[in-house]
């Protein structure tokens, strides 16, 4: 029987699986999170405001402990943008953009899935594993966009191997110009593309598996367009400093992340509970299916499962290229159960299960089908264009409460300090450095979140005056520190408050106590 065609008006506005995924997730994401949280995005902010005052730092002009040092700008595209979008509309606009970049790339986790015709339930499955697996990164950051960029990169490799698309390669040049200017996670894009190359070649070689070989010529060309896309990146500010500045991250340059900060510190089950079952998940289902995975794809599990249990930051990552990776083996195992469950199962009611799953079954061949042909996302379009506008215009602030969390920032006490000159340096809190640059520009910060410029002696230093260790009061004579803003539940500032007689309470608020030198 002859499949008929859709009529346009019906591919352009009738919503595919994609689309509906897109969407839920967006209000998900919109509604859960509707204030800005992420302590880094004020300096974010205050970098892009510089930016387009016709100043590229190359050195920190933001601290007093730092002031000077090299700073590589590896998110400035991604600062400006957050600068325009506070500027023109507000913090509801990044909390727009924050969302559809979250429901985009699980939108795209999906669409992968779907592009291999895994049963559509199956596919929902593992994208809701994934929405809670990630739910960690999903801040308002610059990195999401590497998360972006690295479900575009999946799907454009499936893509050429698999349906021998050869002009998808055409985009990867200019996918990873803008993904260094956006974000320095770029580098996890060639990872990708290096295992999967890697592999390749040695399955061609020595015929590991007979039944995936892929052609030296196909090889070839992707080696040349992802050494095409390496140059590429070159073309930022930065120049080959911004192409080297994530290996700082794994050399002997920066200082040790995973004894300091949380998402840095290598993944257990104490810190990362939705890791390891997702890990146990994917072990289980290669375990039990009879299907092998193809070499790229093992090379994959194995890298991305090393940088996952090296550090929490790279979890979203594992589980957004593995999950879709072990997607036939998960459809083949419950095929399996359901087939083993009929042979041992009671003949009364068996019929009716077989019924109902052979009803799911051709549903979701036919969605399958159909999701092919709704590729004109009008649908998606027009709801992107209403909620944009409502959230743009600001009419969605006060009824849903957007804006920012008053409840973990000294705002009275910055209030404050707007209104005085500052006798000598300020100690600060390290997750309101970003805050105080944005709201006090005339004042320079003790310690914000850029870690690559403060790295260890910054850090020891930090934690030695909140922590009271021997030499504290030194650290404050060494910077002419005169002020200590910090956290009403610190060490120090029960300290302060009850012993110290070299300091007095100035000014407080419900989260903050200012302290003044006598």
């Amino acid at each position: 029987m002859e499949k008929k065609e859709i009529p346009f008006i019906s591919r352009l506005f009738l919503p595919s699986i994609f689309d509906l995924i897109v969407v839920l997730v967006f209000v998900i994401m919109f509604m859960a999170h509707q204030t800005m949280k992420d302590f880094d995005m004020w300096w974010h902010l205050r970098t892009g405001q510089v930016l387009l005052q016709g100043i590229f730092p190359t050195t920190d002009i933001f601290s007093f402990t730092a002031y000077g040092k090299p700073w590589i700008l590896h998110e400035w595209g991604s600062e400006v943008i957050f600068y325009l979008l506070n500027k023109t509309f507000g913090a509801g606009s990044i909390m727009l953009l924050r969302a559809l970049l979250a429901a985009f790339s699980l939108g795209m986790v999906f669409k992968i899935m779907m592009r291999k015709r895994i049963d559509i339930f199956v596919a929902l499955f593992l994208t809701i594993i994934t929405l809670f697996a990630t739910s960690k990164i999903w801040g308002e950051r610059p990195h999401l966009f590497t998360v972006l960029f690295l479900t575009f990169l999946i799907y454009l490799y499936n893509e050429y191997k698999y349906y021998n698309n050869n002009k998808v390669l055409l985009v990867l040049p200019v996918l990873f110009i803008v993904w260094i200017n956006l974000h320095g996670g770029y580098v996890i894009g060639f990872i990708y593309l290096g295992a999967c190359i890697a592999a390749e070649t040695f399955n061609n070689l020595f015929q590991f598996n007979k039944d995936d070989v892929f052609p030296q010529s196909r090889i070839n060309r992707l080696i040349g367009i992802t050494a095409l896309s390496f140059l590429c990146t070159f073309i930022n500010p930065n120049t080959y400093r911004g192409v080297l500045y994530p290996l700082l991250y794994v050399g002997d340059k920066m200082p040790d992340f995973h004894k300091i900060i949380q998402e840095w510190m290598v993944s257990s089950w104490e810190n990362s509970k939705d890791f390891v079952l997702v890990f146990l998940f994917v072990i289980s289902m290669l375990s039990l299916s009879s299907i092998r995975p193809k070499l790229d794809e093992l090379a994959l599990i194995l890298v991305f499962g090393y940088f996952a249990f090296s550090a929490q930051r790279h979890v979203p990552l594992f589980v957004i290229v593995v999950l879709p990776i072990i997607a036939p083996q998960v459809q083949g195992t419950m095929a399996h159960f359901f087939d083993s469950f009929f042979q041992v199962a009671p003949h009364k009611g068996k019929q009716t299960i077989q019924k109902i799953i052979n009803y799911f079954k051709d549903r979701s061949d036919n969605f399958v089908c159909l999701e092919e042909k709704l590729s004109i996302h009008g649908t998606l379009v027009v709801f992107i264009a209403i909620v944009s506008f409502f959230v743009l215009s600001g009419k969605l602030d006060k009824p849903l409460g957007i804006g920012i969390d008053k409840t973990v920032y000294p705002y009275e006490v910055v209030d404050y300090l707007k209104t005085k000159k500052l006798n000598g340096n300020m100690f600060n809190q390290y997750r309101w450095g970003g805050y105080l640059i944005w709201e006090l520009p005339d004042n320079k910060v003790f310690i914000d979140g850029r870690l690559d410029i403060f790295q260890k002696k910054g850090m020891d230093e930090y934690y030695k005056v909140m922590g009271l260790q021997n030499g504290w009061e030194e650290v404050l004579k060494k910077y002419n520190i005169n002020y200590i803003l910090v956290d009403k539940e610190q060490t120090i500032s029960k300290f302060l408050l009850r012993v110290s007689n070299d300091w007095f309470l100035e000014k407080e608020d419900k989260k903050a106590l200012l302290f003044s030198r006598k």
